[in-house]
């Protein structure tokens, strides 16, 4: 072949598109961003959306930004979006989900509040979304029957997995090693999951080895003030927050239901006509129709309250309102017709509606009015651990709470004028149908504990919850009278004694024993008010650092509830309630059981607790009859020996059954022992 002469034009031209294609068949294809693969690939399907069809993030332009932060080139590793129901916060979950299926493989966890609902996410949302996207029903495993590959709660895709798990279930949240995490309303998760930690906190703790590969994605609208999990994110991150500008001056601003510096609402409307409502502007005072949302959203952009925060980067946390809701969504109109109608349900004594409006609408944590103790300040005032009895300890006691799979109890040691000691706090992880659970409170029962000045102590009296197990607890007391153990029962209500002499007697088929009543709303008081004191003396409650280090929760638990107002049969009355539901309050169960139980001691004894006592007149063993008689051993070494099993016909009369053994008795043998 003869070579083109130097100079000419067209080899020049030649040799420079030959290098082109040679570079571009080297370099890397383009990674597409979050928010192009959800407009790309991601369906919404006529059974669950309004607006089926590809996903139009031009209506909903605040959802573009959360969903690029997820993808892998930002260097941000955890996204928190804190905003109301109907706003996009599933939709940045799918595109997150179709983004780690579709492009960015590996395995991934979806955590939702309970398995229920991650079965209803699997069904009605995830699998039609891969059911209507070519791209994502090309990666998926076929359903197939007896399949591991694609089941309900786990679907499998070249280079990765995904795994739907309940927040409750911590086997499924600490048995797999993930590096993408997505939780689904955070807010409704439980708070401790098997002592292990929160559901939060265990899914983040699955990414570790991926190191500053993991993104994690948490959604949610907020619940309880001082107790929500997105909300403390949020605080965590930059802050981010959607301004849009003025349809008539032109000036950006935050959309806000009232101003934070006056007060006054920022949404307006004629008293009774909600459909005239209108936004006014907080610069020029202009008045913006809903309809203005049109022009004002595609213009809006994501600004950071806090930049200095974030962890260097790497939290961006977002927070949105109903204000922001599309046309066509939820209107202005609609948010002041809900906003009129918690209002007439104030005024009748509920406010559960204008709950549901601060959580769901303008996504902010609700504080409900009442009288509650921060955690916070009890957990700032621990005392150093100590290795004897405190000298101020006077009298011991035991609260019991009973659950279905295990026993958690709390050792007081209870000094003048109510001074208090956290001695020790036990969980027994056994069943209580099990002897051996009982055994092990046995142990505790009977323990000696030696006091600074010499002095050895047990526990002067025990009380144990009969809401649960009912039986066992009532054969366990039954057997142990002369150790101060005693069956009781929690009464409600305003105005009950702390603790009713009066024996009660379950005379039912199915649970046949004894018990004593004790009222939890007047004990609960009583504890309040020790919990209010801030200086150690009368009324002080003494925690050594030891317990927060067993139980990181301990104090969450224990102020766990807070005293309201509520209405109970047309009355208003006061009581103590949960400050959110699903909250672990067993730690305020056993001091309340434990606080009974050393008012039962004084019973025998008026004022003793109230004035100084002098250490060689405080009880050292537990009451041979009854709760209000105590007596001093004759040495140190005198203590009850273990009682043998009593001769009784068990649970049910006449069937001649033991409820230890479920066998009949024996004649001419010994019963089994305890």
């Amino acid at each position: 072949m003869t070579p083109a002469p130097a100079g000419r034009p067209d080899a020049a031209r030649s040799a420079r598109a030959l290098r082109r294609v040679l570079l571009a068949g080297f370099e890397p294809a383009p990674r597409l961003r979050v928010s192009e693969i959800a407009e790309r690939d991601l369906v919404l399907s006529r059974e669950y959306s309004k607006e089926p069809g590809a996903i139009r993030l031009a209506r909903t332009p605040f959802l573009r930004e959360p969903m690029d932060r997820l993808s892998p080139e930002d260097r941000a590793q955890t996204i928190v979006f804190m905003g109301p129901v109907q706003i996009g916060k599933t939709i940045i979950g799918q595109a997150f989900i179709a983004a780690v299926v579709g492009y960015y493989p590996g395995p991934m966890l979806v955590v939702t509040d309970t398995d229920t609902k991650a079965e209803e996410f699997s069904k009605y949302r995830l699998d039609m979304m891969i059911r209507d996207s070519p791209h994502l029903r090309s990666r998926v495993a076929e359903a197939k029957s007896r399949s591991r590959d694609n089941t309900i709660k786990l679907k499998t895709f070249p280079g990765g997995y995904l795994k739907l798990v309940g927040a409750q279930s911590a086997s499924g949240l600490t048995s797999m090693t993930c590096r993408y995490v997505l939780l689904d309303e955070a807010d409704d998760h439980k708070a401790n999951v098997s002592y292990a930690g929160s559901s939060v906190s265990l899914a983040l703790g699955r990414q570790t080895t991926y190191g500053d590969m993991r993104k994690t994605l948490i959604v949610s609208s907020p619940k309880v003030k001082g107790d929500s999990e997105i909300e403390a994110w949020f605080e965590r991150g930059d802050q981010r927050r959607f301004w849009v500008p003025c349809p008539r001056c032109g000036e950006f601003q935050v959309l806000q239901w009232r101003d934070p510096e006056t007060g006054a609402f920022r949404l307006v409307w004629p008293k009774g006509r909600p459909e005239e409502a209108r936004y006014i502007c907080t610069h020029c005072g202009a008045a913006w129709e809903n309809r203005d949302k049109n022009a004002f959203l595609p213009a809006g952009e994501w600004r950071p309250d806090r930049p200095d925060l974030g962890e260097g980067g790497t939290i961006a946390s977002f927070a949105l309102n109903a204000l922001y809701s599309p046309v066509g969504m939820y209107s202005w109109a609609d948010m002041a017709r809900q906003w009129e109608k918690a209002n007439e349900r104030v005024k009748a004594g509920d406010i559960e509606e204008l709950r549901a409006f601060v959580n769901t609408r303008l996504a902010e944590s609700f504080a409900e009015p009442g009288e509650q103790i921060d955690p916070n300040a009890l957990a700032n005032r621990l005392d150093p651990d100590w290795d004897a009895v405190p000298a101020g300890v006077l009298c011991i006691v035991i609260g019991v709470d009973v659950q279905d799979d295990r026993l958690e109890a709390v050792t007081l040691g209870i000094g003048a004028g109510w001074e208090m000691w956290v001695l020790s706090y036990n969980v027994i992880l056994s069943d209580p149908l099990d002897r051996q659970t009982w055994t092990a409170l046995d142990d505790l029962v009977l323990r000696r504990w030696q006091t600074e000045d010499g002095r050895t102590l047990r526990a002067a009296a025990t009380c144990v919850d009969s809401g649960h197990r009912t039986q066992a607890v009532y054969d366990y007391a039954r057997t142990r009278k002369r150790w101060g153990v005693r069956a009781i029962k929690g009464v409600g209500g305003p105005a009950k004694p702390i603790w009713d002499k009066a024996i009660r007697k379950a005379g039912k088929l199915k649970h046949q024993g004894q018990f004593y009543a004790v009222g939890t709303d007047t004990t609960k008081d009583k504890l309040h008010e020790c919990l209010k004191v801030s200086l150690p003396g009368p009324k002080f409650l003494h925690v050594p650092a030891r317990i927060p280090r067993a139980f990181p929760d301990w104090f969450e638990q224990l102020t766990a509830e807070r005293r309201v107002n509520y209405r109970e049969k047309g009355k208003e009355v006061r009581g103590w309630r949960p400050i959110t539901e699903g909250r672990r309050n067993e730690v305020l169960d056993t001091m309340v059981y434990a606080l009974a139980a050393a008012y039962s001691v004084q019973m025998g004894r008026p004022g003793f607790f109230d004035s100084r006592a002098a250490p060689d007149e405080a009880p050292t063993i537990a009451p041979s009859s009854s709760p209000a008689t105590v007596e001093q051993p004759e040495h140190a070494g005198n203590m009850p020996r273990p009682l043998r099993h009593p001769r009784t016909r068990g649970v049910v009369r006449g069937k001649g059954v033991d409820f230890w053994t479920q066998r009949g008795p024996r004649r001419g043998r010994d019963r089994d022992r305890w």
